[in-house]
């Protein structure tokens, strides 16, 4: 700031007025010489203005001088004349002599150089905006004054030079601007920024300036052609708003999307950031786990010595860690992080794993410069480090805990009977699983439950204390392939999931807290926030068909008959899809169903079809993201457990008791990015639709519109149409069927007046 200050100062003393014809080197040696003149000049003026002082107060005998140095001064001559009179007039004289150059040099500071020093010109000028005239015909305006401003600053630009240290030379300045957040502006300010944009940055003085604006060109597009429908409209229809911003963006770059690696870096650096900006909290981790180690080594290494992490084990344990914890350079003595991770990849003993992972920065140990970014890589290497022993180290200790647990007796387990009680928050008995109860045709295998142990396992303490755990942060690196390449939108998923994972664990205690309930949960996540309308639908039909059971109940019980003619409720149409025929026994509930259909086969066979209802569906869906992958997370499961997303993994709360009592708990009170107008308005949409579900004899005569399904060999599918055009139909039948009846009426008294005339 001082030296744009400085920068205006010196060209007010030159009288610069911008329409010289004078090259940069000349302009930057005038200046630099008017600077010097002015020092030079106020240190002398301040000089003469001392000693004039001193010399006037020594004439009107302020304080006397030696006797020696006073007579030689004394003038012999002027003995007649009036001394003290005389000293007056000198000592007058004198101090206002000596003031005229300082009063030059501080005339000159005020007029030129402190206007400068005092405010910012940018302040300056606002205020003067606030308070301008309205009528500029006697000057250059507001923005002619900003601008000129802005010639200013392109031209401190071209006059100064830094030292590259990387490349050891001098080099001209550049000044890059960032505008951002532009799309989310009203389009009044969108325009006026623009504007702003193209008037004061293309200038033909402008080399040194270049200005980058991050923006969605749909929202700026749309904002241009609200300001200028009618001139676009009339200037024809090749003209619109992507035409107007091309005058502005003179290189347009489309950001690619990051690949699935590196949004899985991503997502892993969100989890462990604390440690990259405090790297003591990461020494702390690795003391740990080098004492943790040590510690298990001499009691496990029997167990241990055939396990491929072994001699990883033992190389950390012989190994000195440096302290690097308050260190700014990783390469130093006292400090050699880089050195020990270069130890560690070039030990012998150390295993193929351990240094793949090693040879990732292979390029940032070998080239290391201390700067911020290879500090960062660093650092990293050395979680990744820590976090391949707190891997190996808890999947041993879950080993060894296996070993020492006795099976659990089968008899036990056939004896126990299946219960639909209310199961109590703070059981943690229970595994987020689904009981196997597949049916015959069904094309989704079901999830199998694995045989109980009889005691649950022993949570091992993790050596980083992050987010997540290394299971959470496996999951999500390996449901990254599914999240958009925004970092924004990825770290919303994390902190979606940390808060319903804590309210979850707050209510539910240990059964919050098994793999198979937060693996869900993080799916789930993930589908309500990338393709919100999709699970609206799904979501819904959930709700509408539990109710509609129920419904059914209490007409039954009430000895009502309903109206046939309105369609097929949706709990029907779940039945008849997904229902077990086989089953000699009384037909399945609801939510028998649901534990073992997945989402996936609801959304093929009837969200697919019944989203594209409302009139507004198509608009809708832009907000989801890729249709496909929303289908492939939808099928995403673990081949060793089969954890598929169930339909009985998001009904709702009050139906949680009367589902077995080995059925893990519901997700829906945990998803807090569905937003409720989503399902309310996918509710109505529900309510204004009439739907219909059909044989098809032959499979190939499906619509490609329509969603299938087979049960028992045959094909079905689903259709709907208005309620309002369903009623309308209606009256038109029975007007119809009211016509028809009346004319054969009129037909058999015809006949009857025809058969008497004849007899």
């Amino acid at each position: 700031e001082t030296t744009v200050r400085l920068h205006r100062a010196s060209i007010n003393l030159t009288g610069e007025t911008g329409n010289e014809n004078i090259s940069r080197q000349s302009r930057m040696d005038r200046r630099e010489l008017e600077l010097y003149k002015f020092h030079a000049f106020a240190v002398i003026s301040s000089i003469l203005s001392v000693i004039g002082i001193v010399w006037g107060l020594y004439f009107l005998h302020v304080f006397d001088l030696p006797d020696d140095i006073e007579e030689a001064l004394t003038d012999s001559t002027d003995e007649d004349a009036n001394p003290k009179d005389k000293a007056t007039i000198e000592a007058i004289v004198i101090i206002i002599g000596a003031q005229i150059p300082l009063l030059r040099t501080v005339l000159e500071f005020f007029t030129k150089i402190f206007p400068e020093l005092q405010k910012p010109r940018s302040k300056a000028l606002l205020e003067e905006e606030k308070n301008q005239r309205h009528d500029f015909s006697g000057d250059m305006g507001f923005m002619g004054k900003v601008k000129k401003e802005i010639e200013h600053l392109f031209d401190l630009l071209e006059s100064k030079m830094i030292y590259d240290a990387e490349n050891d030379c001098w080099r001209p300045v550049r000044l890059s601007i960032f505008v951002d957040d532009l799309d989310r502006c009203d389009s009044k300010t969108v325009l006026k920024v623009l504007q702003a944009m193209k008037l004061l940055l293309d200038n033909e003085h402008n080399t040194v300036v270049t200005c980058y604006s991050a923006i969605d060109t749909r929202i700026v597009v749309a904002s241009i052609n609200a300001e200028f429908k009618d001139i676009l409209n009339a200037s024809g229809s090749s003209v619109g708003g992507y035409s107007y911003l091309g005058k502005f963006i003179q290189v347009p770059f489309c950001i690619p999307d990051l690949s699935s690696e590196k949004k899985a870096l991503f997502i892993g650096r969100l989890f462990l950031a604390k440690y990259l900006e405090n790297p003591a909290l990461l020494y702390d981790s690795m003391l740990i786990a080098k004492a943790k180690i040590e510690s298990e080594l001499d009691s496990q290494s029997l167990k241990w010595s055939g396990e491929a992490c072994f001699d990883d084990f033992n190389v950390l344990r012989d190994s000195a860690i440096p302290n690097f914890s308050n260190a700014k350079h990783f390469g130093s003595k006292d400090s050699n992080l880089v050195g020990f991770l270069k130890d560690i990849q070039i030990n012998k003993k150390t295993s193929k794993n351990l240094k793949d992972i090693l040879n990732d920065g292979q390029a940032y140990l070998t080239k290391y410069s201390g700067s911020e970014k290879d500090n960062e890589e660093v650092l990293c290497l050395a979680m990744k480090y820590v976090q391949y022993f707190d891997s190996a180290y808890s999947q041993l200790m879950k080993k060894s805990q296996s070993d020492s647990q006795p099976p659990a007796s089968p008899s036990t387990q056939e004896l126990k009977p299946a219960s639909t009680e209310d199961i109590p928050i703070e059981n943690p008995d229970t595994e987020f699983l689904v009981p196997p109860n597949p049916a015959p045709t069904n094309p989704i295998q079901q999830p199998v439950q694995p045989e109980s142990t009889g005691k649950e396992d022993i949570p091992v303490e993790s050596f980083l204390q992050s987010m997540a755990n290394p299971d959470e942060n496996e999951w999500f690196q390996t449901f990254s392939k599914y999240l958009e390449g925004k970092p924004r939108a990825m770290t919303r998923i994390v902190n979606i999931y940390n808060v319903a994972r804590e309210v979850a664990e707050m209510k539910l205690g240990e059964k919050a807290r098994t793999a198979m309930f937060r693996k869900k949960l993080i799916i789930v996540v993930i589908l309500v926030e990338l393709w919100p309308y999709r699970m609206s639908w799904i979501f819904q039909i959930v709700e509408n068909a539990l109710e509609e059971e129920g419904l059914i109940s209490l007409i039954s019980r009430a000895e009502v008959k309903p109206n046939s003619s309105a369609g097929t409720n949706i709990a029907d149409v779940m039945k008849q899809l997904f229902g077990n025929k086989n089953r000699s026994e009384k037909s399945e509930s609801m939510l028998e169903i649901f534990s073992r259909v997945s989402l996936f086969e609801v959304y093929q066979k009837v969200a697919r079809v019944l989203m594209h209802s409302p009139d507004n569906s198509k608009a809708e869906l832009c907000r989801d993201s890729d249709p496909q992958l929303f289908e492939h997370l939808l099928l995403e499961r673990d081949e060793n457990i089969n954890d598929i997303m169930m339909m009985s993994d998001i009904i709702p709360m009050d139906y949680m008791e009367k589902l077995d009592k080995d059925h893990g708990h519901t997700l829906q009170p945990f998803i807090f990015n569905m937003q409720m107008y989503m399902t309310e308005t996918a509710s109505k949409n529900m309510e204004n639709v009439v739907i219909y579900i059909e044989k098809m004899m032959e499979e190939s005569a499906i619509d490609s519109t329509n969603a299938s399904g087979q049960n028992g060999g045959d094909v079905w599918e689903i259709k709907y149409e208005y309620i309002a055009t369903h009623f309308e139909k209606e009256k038109i039948l029975a007007k119809d069927y009211a016509n028809s009846t009346s004319v054969a009426h009129r037909l058999k008294s015809t006949l009857l007046d025809l058969s008497h005339i004849s007899l």
